[in-house]
Order: structure tokens, then C-alpha cells, then sequence
């Protein structure tokens, strides 16, 4: 999907137990595939909104601004290749 980065390295093999696109649009997407009834999730939070990291006073901006693009995909052992279809083209319409 054209505006779509997969988060995916060659070099490692995924479990595949979820699927993390970027957008940089992230809330626009993420509501606008709720309201369509696609199941998306932000799991992941900035490192620095945790309480471990909370304090320290470091240079977080790449995983500030990594979180406010990731994105978590409907990923399940009974999706067909038409529901991927249909994810793909809902996402596609909202970017």
C-alpha cells in the first residue's frame, strides 16, 4: 500500500503474531478504520511516556516520533487473502 512502511527487518523471521505498519497519519487512520469496522490497535507508547524513562532528560525523539506513526494491523489464523484485500484497500482510502 503506497504511504505504508512495514516495520519488518529481513534479517529476523516474524512470529507473526501481530502486523506494525508506519503512517504518517497515524489517529486519522486509526479512527477512520474503526468507524469502517477494521480492528486496528496502537500498542506500542514512546519509551519516553514510561515510568522507567519518564525522568531521565535524553534525546527521545526518534522513538517519539516512531510511536506516532506505528500502527498494529488485523493480523489472525482465519484471515483470507480477501479480508487482506479489503484491509488493504480501506487503509489505502484513508491515506
Amino acid at each position: 500500500v503506497t504511504g505504508v512502511q512495514t516495520c519488518a527487518l529481513p534479517i529476523f523471521v516474524s512470529s507473526w503474531h501481530i502486523f506494525t505498519v508506519l503512517v504518517k497519519s497515524r489517529d486519522k487512520v486509526y479512527f477512520g478504520m474503526r468507524d469502517m469496522g477494521i480492528n486496528c490497535n496502537v500498542h506500542y507508547l514512546p519509551i519516553s511516556d514510561t515510568t522507567a524513562y519518564r525522568t531521565y532528560n535524553s534525546n527521545l525523539d526518534n522513538s517519539n516520533e516512531v510511536a506516532a506513526q506505528l500502527l498494529t494491523l488485523p493480523l489472525h489464523y482465519s484471515m483470507t487473502l480477501n479480508d487482506v484485500d479489503i484491509v488493504c484497500a480501506k487503509l489505502s482510502s484513508l491515506l
